[in-house]
């Protein structure tokens, strides 16, 4: 049977010292295989403890200097991690970020993280839908650093990361089944093959037809010409498309002529081309390798693209569905694409910025790709290996770097779309324990509702493994809830494990704080679902009742009480003769 321990305790230290003796007096003793080495620990069951006076200062365990042991929580750590709990921030000493020449992929395209402005949405994965979102990001990260750096290489692959980075990745376990992907340290990948994310889920808008803008003829003869006009969309796309690959604008100014010409050689891709330009145009001249076109109006249009460096995609069009995108990509590869060696094909352009895009464009119709910049031109490389695989020890080194270092906050998914030197994919960006906007949350509920409202609870821990889901375990798709009298289902619910299936060791001990204003007080009942009794449970109870008083303030009530519930509470091996010694101190005091 579990054993519980009831206490009732006047500040956080008392309590520490009550379980700490609770601990080497009645813990078991159990040995923990987990690593390279056994190591003990004595843990309690089940602990119930109410705290009386949480506020009291000094809020962290203080043991007198002339014992000679050193205090379970540091000075001033409460203020210190605080920033971690109320803003979300990484914590003291965490960096988490990319090296200096890392971009990221942003709804007005890719930049440098040293290039944001604040005004953009960053692309992010939702793991569950595989989609990709646009998101403003919650906090920007740049400082100076010196120290070491992973650098992740290969010819799929081209990461440098800063240690405790998460990367999104799937690992194989076992005889080349992979896990899901999730986020995982960098440091708790394993020695076996790893795959990296390089595809997404676009969910962009049909568009039914392209509104080509209106301009002015000068020429009485052509009155009413020039007006808006309705072009299908996927036969502009079409034409688009080739154009950008193979286009290019000719005016003759004394005779008042605007020349579109498409340059392809003959055959049935020149074929297909000239079928396009008579669906959209009166009549197709075809000189050489030429088919010619005048059109003022569409002449106006595209005159904006410039010549062959210079060529982009409007972004109303980065935006249209997969299906869409599908097509303007096929006819961009039709002028401009060929074939290499294995499963890769290639798109050349003379257009940086147009090479951006491209690589844009493939990932948002699954495909993976590459830029390389070869003699003035831009070589996307695609294929469908939209999993690469590294390995380890071959693709995996640390170097020394000093310089500027950066990342982002995304408050859902923390996940980012990336590149350095050309290459793409999935990974993970900074975040802290996603508690912040449930602070604020709360405090305005209060505040508007009173305080005879119901409780407002907030789950804690860090996005991955806020689903209360143990490591490991595998769920069943579907639950049906059936009605006892008549035996049928009257709900079907879906569950899944993604993001903890896969991440030992990664599912955060402090689960949930409940929080309720009762005579005039702000109390906390803060449940743990295990815990490192010498330093982690106070230290994470100091910031707390931080948090708690700063709550308290802004709702306009008092501080109260804090209630704590903590299953498999805790001493490690290392800690438990300075704990023996710290309890033989006091006696003998």
């Amino acid at each position: 049977m579990l054993k519980p321990i009831f206490m009732t305790a006047r500040d956080i230290p008392d309590l520490w010292f009550q379980l700490v003796r609770a601990a080497v007096e009645q813990g078991r003793e159990y040995v923990v295989t987990k690593g390279s080495t056994p190591t003990k620990r004595w843990e309690l069951d089940f602990v119930s403890a109410q705290i009386t006076h949480p506020g009291t200062r000094p809020l962290e365990p203080d043991i007198p200097p002339g014992i000679g042991i050193p205090n379970p929580v540091e000075s001033g750590y409460a203020e210190k991690y605080l920033p971690y709990y109320m803003t979300d921030v990484s914590q003291p000493g965490e960096h988490y970020c990319y090296d200096d020449e890392t971009e990221i992929l942003t709804d007005q395209g890719w930049k440098l993280f040293k290039d944001l402005n604040r005004t953009e949405k960053v692309a992010t994965l939702n793991p569950v839908t595989e989609q990709l979102e646009y998101q403003t990001p919650a906090d920007y990260h740049s400082m100076d650093y010196s120290g070491k750096m992973y650098s992740i290489k290969s010819f799929h692959i081209d990461l440098k990361v800063t240690p405790g980075h998460s990367l999104y990745i799937s690992q194989n376990k076992v005889a080349e089944r992979y896990i899901p992907f999730s986020l995982i340290k960098i440091e708790d990948i394993n020695n076996y093959r790893i795959k990296f994310k390089k595809d997404c889920i676009w969910s962009g808008r049909d568009h039914d037809f392209f509104n080509l803008p209106a301009t002015e003829y000068q020429n009485p003869r052509y009155k009413g010409y020039g007006c808006e006009r309705k072009i299908p969309m996927d036969l502009w796309l079409k034409f688009f498309g080739i154009w950008l690959a193979e286009g290019s604008l000719r005016r003759y100014k004394n005779r008042n002529v605007y020349f579109i010409t498409i340059t392809q050689y003959p055959g049935k891709e020149r074929d297909k081309i000239a079928e396009v330009l008579k669906s959209i145009f009166s009549s197709v001249s075809i000189f050489g390798k030429d088919l010619i076109v005048a059109d003022k109006q569409i002449y106006s249009y595209l005159e904006q693209f410039g010549k062959a460096g210079d060529k982009f995609i409007p972004k109303e069009l980065m935006n249209l569905s997969r299906r869409q995108l599908k097509i303007l990509f096929d006819w961009m590869y039709l002028g401009d694409g060929d074939k290499c060696n294995g499963d890769y094909v290639r798109y050349t352009t003379k257009s940086e910025f147009l090479a951006n895009q491209v690589q844009e464009l493939c990932l948002k119709i699954g495909l993976a790709s590459n830029i390389r910049a070869d003699s003035g031109v831009y070589r996307v490389y695609i294929n469908k290996k939209n999993t690469p695989h590294i390995l380890k020890d071959k693709n995996i080194t640390v170097e020394s770097y000093t310089g500027k270092v950066y990342c982002v906050k995304v408050s859902k998914y923390h996940t980012l779309y990336v590149r350095r030197n050309g290459t793409a994919c999935w990974c993970g960006n900074t975040y802290g324990q996603d508690l912040a906007w449930q602070i604020e949350w709360i405090i305005a509920y209060y505040k508007k509702h009173g305080p005879g409202t119901k409780h407002c609870y907030m789950t804690v821990g860090r996005p991955e493994s806020l689903r209360f889901y143990d490591d490991s375990a595998d769920y069943a798709e579907e639950i049906n809830i059936s009605d006892r009298a008549t035996g049928k289902t009257i709900i079907k619910r879906s569950i899944d494990n993604v993001f903890n299936k896969s991440m030992p060791g990664t599912t955060q001990c402090l689960r949930g704080i409940d929080t309720s204003v009762k005579y005039g007080k702000l109390h906390f009942s803060i449940h743990f679902r295990s815990w490192n009794l010498w330093n982690g449970l106070p230290a994470n109870l100091c910031c707390l009742q931080m948090v708690k008083e700063y709550m308290a303030e802004q709702i306009g009530v008092e501080d109260g009480e804090m209630f704590i519930t903590c299953l498999k509470l805790g001493l490690a091996e290392s800690c438990f003769d300075i704990a023996k010694l710290r309890l033989y101190m006091d006696i003998k005091k």
